[in-house]
């Protein structure tokens, strides 16, 4: 079996990966003005960061990871921002070569975790991954990789967890309201 080619994005790049990513994750899918305010135009971008597979020239697999600076309390984190691979690419290590590149591209910024969630930096396509995306969740099981919390159906980690029992709007709640219904929103 020929071995694939891995190559960093570029913006030419991204209509295919689109077009890729709407394929394979159907349940979240997004835009090209999407994809490309949350990859390319994130002010944490690191190209470096963002990888494509490739078979015969056509993309069939995609990463993206952020390392960042950040905050004292995530010096230590890598973060991936999205991953897909084709249905027909699964059986061929396409999501292993991802991951490897993706992992060593954070390695080589001092990273030592990584987290496959909503990172800090805010541009990110979801905050977790969806349990319907099965072979994702198992291709992230069977590289090391651990759910931090399990909540029945649900896992998360420690900041996204909220408690809205009580919720009580301010009045800035109020008036936002006030403002989008004058635009017709319900």
């Amino acid at each position: 079996m020929k071995i694939l080619e891995t190559r960093i994005l570029a913006r030419e790049d991204i209509p295919q990966v689109v077009e890729a990513w709407n394929r394979s994750l159907e349940y979240d899918r997004v835009t090209r003005e999407q994809f490309e305010w949350t990859i390319l135009d994130d002010p944490n971008c690191e190209p470096e960061g963002n990888i494509i597979a490739l078979d015969q020239g056509q993309i069939v697999g995609f990463v993206s990871v952020v390392a960042r600076g950040g905050e004292p309390h995530e010096k230590d984190d890598g973060f991936i921002k999205g991953l897909f691979v084709l249905d027909a690419y699964w059986d061929r290590g396409v999501g292993e070569r991802l991951l490897e590149g993706a992992e060593a591209y954070l390695v080589s910024r001092g990273k030592h975790a990584i987290k496959v969630t909503a990172y800090i930096g805010g541009r990110y396509f979801f905050n977790g991954i969806d349990l319907r995306y099965e072979r994702l969740l198992a291709l992230f099981a069977e590289c090391g990789y651990e759910r931090l919390r399990d909540w029945g159906e649900i896992y998360t980690i420690e900041d996204v967890a909220v408690d809205l029992t009580d919720f009580e709007p301010t009045v800035y709640h109020a008036e936002a309201r006030k403002r989008v219904a004058a635009i017709g929103v319900k």
